[in-house]
Order: C-alpha cells, then structure tokens, then sequence
C-alpha cells in the first residue's frame, strides 16, 4: 500500500468538495424549478379565479358610472324644476302683492258701498210698506 501524496490528497479533497457542492447545487435548482412551478400554478389559480370577479367589477363599475350621470342629469332636471318653481313663486308674491295694493281695497269698497246700497234699498222697501204702497 502506498501512502497518497499531497497532491493526490489535494485532489481527492477538491473532487469531493466539487461533487458535494455540485450534489447541494442540484438540489437547490431542483427545489427551485419546484418553487416555480408552484408558483405558476398559483399564478394560473390566481388568475382564473380572478378573471371572472374583475369581469363583475368592470360590470358593476359600469353600472355606477352610468347611474352617477342619470342622477347628474336628474339633479340638473331638479335644479331646472326648482328654477321654474321660483320664478312661479315670485310672479305669485307679485301677484298677491298687486292684488292686496290695489284690488283688495276696491273690492272692500265696492263691497261696502253694494251694503250700503242694500240698506237703502231695504229702507226704502220699509218706508213704502209703512206708507202703505207695498207691492
């Protein structure tokens, strides 16, 4: 038996290393390609699950979008009712303001001159009646 020399020594230790390191390198690239091919399942879950909720929430953005510019239009409709209702009201103020300022008082004035007309004429059915001449 003969006894290794350092060089052989050196070279045993270097294989032993390289195939160590090489048996740890396989190892790790295989754990690796497991790790991605877990994730590209995931990915591939991920995304099938996914499609169908952000099809629903496009669906459903829409469907806000387009009720947001029918309530836009319902309040510029409101705004413009509203509009119309103050110019109504205002007519009407001016309306009751012209008719107490000028007809009111010439009602009441007809009015009362119509009463007196009335006890005048009612005196005068009394006079007659008194003097006899009733009809």
């Amino acid at each position: 038996m003969e006894i290794p020399t350092l060089l052989q020594v050196s070279v045993a230790v270097i294989a032993g290393t390289l195939l160590v390191g090489t048996v740890a390198l396989l190892t790790v690239l295989s754990q690796l390609k497991r790790t991605l091919v877990a994730a590209e399942e995931l990915s591939v879950a991920v995304r099938r699950e996914l499609e169908p909720v952000l099809r629903s929430l496009r669906i459903t953005l829409d469907k806000v979008s387009a009720l947001a510019d029918e309530a836009h239009s319902r309040a510029h409709e409101t705004q413009q009712v509203l509009s119309h209702l103050r110019r109504l009201v205002e007519a009407a103020r001016v309306t009751m303001t012209l008719v107490e300022k000028s007809i009111t008082p010439a009602l009441l004035g007809a009015s009362g001159v119509a009463a007196g007309f009335g006890k005048a004429f009612r005196l005068l059915a009394r006079m007659r009646r008194s003097r006899g001449g009733g009809t």
